[in-house]
């Protein structure tokens, strides 16, 4: 798994909270690891339980990417101040999303979308995590069903998409859904943080 110690490069951001569109443990957990590697230090978390605005199942990348920023947004309105009139107070909302497409050969892909907005209006979109889906998982997907149920379902488990996901089912625990996650948070929240650098002046 990803090393969520303090990173020595970070830089300090005083006064943050980040507040998540999702009260999933693992998507929590994934974003508290990802901050803390980012920023060098513990930030303040918060988990809002909002919609998505998409299917329970979305089944493209633009209605995946939809529901993150949905989800993003969402979050960032009902994010709560640390204190009354916390000074240079940084807030970010976070939408994870998770969804599948069909190509052209007719293979069915899992992905992740993550979506950083803060309240200046800054945002920052990361795709990733690809892997096929194999059968029978993707025939009952196509179908009408929902990966974490379908999932339950075929391999007889409870709540699969709150513990290692499929993801970590199909590669033997090498990975899970967590890490899955932390890994595209790191990213967004990295770009988020070097938005401003002065790469093409």
């Amino acid at each position: 798994m990803l090393d969520a110690g303090l990173s020595n490069t970070a830089r300090s951001f005083e006064n943050m909270t980040i507040c998540i569109g999702s009260t999933n443990p693992v998507k929590v957990a994934a974003v508290k690891n990802a901050a803390a590697h980012v920023f060098g230090k513990s930030v303040s978390i918060q988990s809002r339980s909002v919609g998505s605005g998409v299917s329970e199942q979305p089944r493209s990348s633009d209605e995946t990417k939809q529901g993150a920023e949905n989800r993003a947004r969402s979050a960032l309105s009902q994010v709560s101040s640390g204190s009354e009139g916390l000074k240079d107070e940084v807030k970010l909302g976070i939408g994870l999303e998770g969804g599948v497409a069909l190509d052209s050969a007719g293979v069915l892909w899992s992905f992740v979308w993550v979506h950083v907005v803060d309240g200046q209006g800054s945002a920052i979109s990361v795709k990733g995590s690809q892997f096929p889906v194999p059968e029978p998982f993707a025939a009952k997907i196509i179908a009408g069903g929902e990966m974490g149920p379908v999932t339950d379902e075929v391999l007889g488990t409870t709540n699969n998409k709150h513990k290692e996901g499929l993801v970590g089912v199909l590669s033997g625990g090498a990975t899970d859904r967590q890490t899955e996650f932390q890994h595209l948070v790191v990213l967004a929240l990295g770009l988020w943080k070097e938005r401003n650098l002065p790469l093409f002046e």
